[in-house]
């Protein structure tokens, strides 16, 4: 297995470095949240053995590639901080379902302040195919 590929190589050459990643079962993860989707989602936070990750697709979403396949990479201390603000920020602005868009648009006002990180970079850990 190889630890030297990193996000960014795996989505631009996926079936061939696919087979050098290690492949979690997807019984095996805990999804703590999503923060974005499409038909299904695209990235977030997962929980593997009481540490949290960021996981992304890899596959293309756009052309309705299925089955879906994520990478799984590290994440810092600041970055799994910065993930968890985000992510309660939305729970707590978009709590009401009935007033969802207006809460919808509240959030993304405060998005727009988001630093955004590119883990495109960070090497690949794991993988997971979603069923």
């Amino acid at each position: 297995m190889n630890n030297d590929i990193t996000l960014k190589e795996l989505k631009k050459s996926k079936e061939k470095l696919l087979p050098e990643i290690k492949c979690l079962e997807e019984n095996q993860l805990t999804f703590l949240w999503f923060d974005d989707f499409y038909d299904g989602p695209l990235n977030g936070v997962l929980k593997y053995q009481d540490k949290e990750y960021k996981y992304e697709i890899v596959s293309d979403y756009m052309k309705l590639e299925y089955p879906r396949i994520f990478a799984v990479v590290a994440l810092t201390n600041e970055e799994l901080k910065e993930e968890k603000y985000w992510n309660d920020l939305y729970k707590e602005l978009v709590k009401n379902q009935s007033e969802k868009e207006e809460s919808l648009e509240a959030f993304f006002e405060q998005q727009k302040k988001r630093k955004v990180i590119n883990y495109g970079n960070r090497k690949v850990l794991w993988c997971y195919v979603s069923s």
